[in-house]
C-alpha cells in the first residue's frame, strides 16, 4: 500500500522526487523525500527531519 504514488499525493510532491529503499532485515522501509529548506534554516520548522510522518498518522493500512 505504501507506494511512490500515495507518497507523493499525500505530501504533494512529484513521485519522482519520492525514494522508497526496503530493509528486509528490519522488516521495514525508509521513505526518503526532499527537504524544502536546509537543516537549520530559519525557515526550517524541523530540524532534525523527525516530524514528517504527520502526513502519515490518518492511513489506514489493511491487515493481510
Amino acid at each position: 500500500m505504501l507506494n511512490v504514488d500515495l507518497i507523493a499525493s499525500v505530501y504533494s510532491i512529484p513521485r519522482e522526487q519520492v525514494r522508497i529503499i526496503p530493509y528486509d532485515p528490519a522488516y521495514s522501509i525508509k521513505i526518503t523525500i526532499p527537504r524544502p529548506y536546509i537543516s537549520g534554516d530559519l525557515d526550517d520548522g524541523d530540524t532534525f527531519g523527525g516530524q514528517q510522518y504527520g502526513p502519515l498518522v490518518n492511513l489506514e493500512i489493511p491487515e493481510p
